[in-house]
């Protein structure tokens, strides 16, 4: 399923991005459990660009990058926002 990427939200140690169309959860980190070493400073999360048409495919493990995409195109078949009202993510 392909998505599109809305604008990442942190709150507390919480981050979480979703798809600015249907809601699905593309990123969802608890901050606190990062990993670094003590001689170097904690980089700020990496997030997917508001906008981005994001891929996402399997369970465990999920794959996801991004798809090239620019206004001119029309939106990728098996993208969220060009599935039927009627159907269920």
């Amino acid at each position: 399923m392909i998505h599109i990427a809305g604008q990442p939200i942190c709150v507390d140690d919480r981050l979480r991005q979703r798809c600015s169309w249907c809601g699905a959860t593309l990123i969802d980190d608890d901050l606190t459990r990062g990993m670094v070493p003590d001689d170097q400073p904690i980089s700020e999360p990496t997030t997917w660009g508001v906008g981005d048409l994001i891929s996402r495919e399997g369970t465990f493990p999920v794959v996801t990058c991004v798809v090239p995409f620019s206004d001119d195109d029309r939106l990728p078949d098996g993208c969220c926002a060009r599935l039927d009202a009627a159907v269920t993510l």
